[in-house]
């Protein structure tokens, strides 16, 4: 109800804030939206992991792995795969083509970041760390990750949550979505 006054009051093209959700536009993203991908949705969802991680699991929570999974040894070579996450989320935002591309991709960070710390306060749920010998680079990757991890932030899994969101997002984009959505669920 306020954009008909905005638009009488500044005209309709008046300035952009710097940092805001892209309109719904098949335009060229331009660097201001990319910007936006970080401090709107990034920020926010590590600053609220990170308070999660503080507080640690609640009390009676429920050790959710199988019994089988105890016993699997920790592959060392495959923390390369997990670990390349981090550089395909940095990457998204600048895989994107498009305003609307980015603005879907923010809505559903936004829409999956509010699902998952929901289920953070309500089901719990930990998935403690199997122990395990570090033999080489790989390994000794676990443990700074392990080391700043809880068991209270393994389910909902976000390591698997957005490398699916933006497997889909940059698929759609690409044209390459089986492909992303494969490597995603790897």
């Amino acid at each position: 109800y306020e954009l008909p006054y905005l638009d009488a009051a500044f005209g309709a093209d008046r300035e952009k804030p710097l940092l805001s959700l892209p309109p719904d536009s098949p335009e060229p993203a331009a660097f201001r939206d990319r910007a936006s991908v970080f401090v709107l949705l990034y920020l926010p969802w590590l600053l609220v992991y990170l308070a999660f991680e503080f507080l640690g699991p609640f009390r009676g929570a429920v050790d959710v792995r199988f019994a089988f999974e105890r016993d699997l040894p920790v592959l060392e070579w495959t923390e390369a795969v997990y670990v390349s996450v981090y550089l395909f989320m940095a990457l998204t935002p600048f895989l994107l083509k498009t305003k609307s591309e980015i603005r879907n991709f923010l809505l559903g960070g936004w829409v999956m970041c509010a699902l998952g710390f929901f289920a953070f306060l309500t089901i719990p749920f930990i998935a403690p760390a199997r122990d395990f010998v570090s033999w080489s680079f790989w390994g000794a990757l676990i443990n700074i990750e392990r080391f700043c991890d809880s068991p209270a932030t393994a389910f909902p899994a976000f390591h698997f949550a957005w490398p699916l969101l933006a497997a889909y997002s940059v698929g759609n984009s690409r044209g390459m979505k089986p492909l992303l959505l494969l490597y995603a669920a790897a």
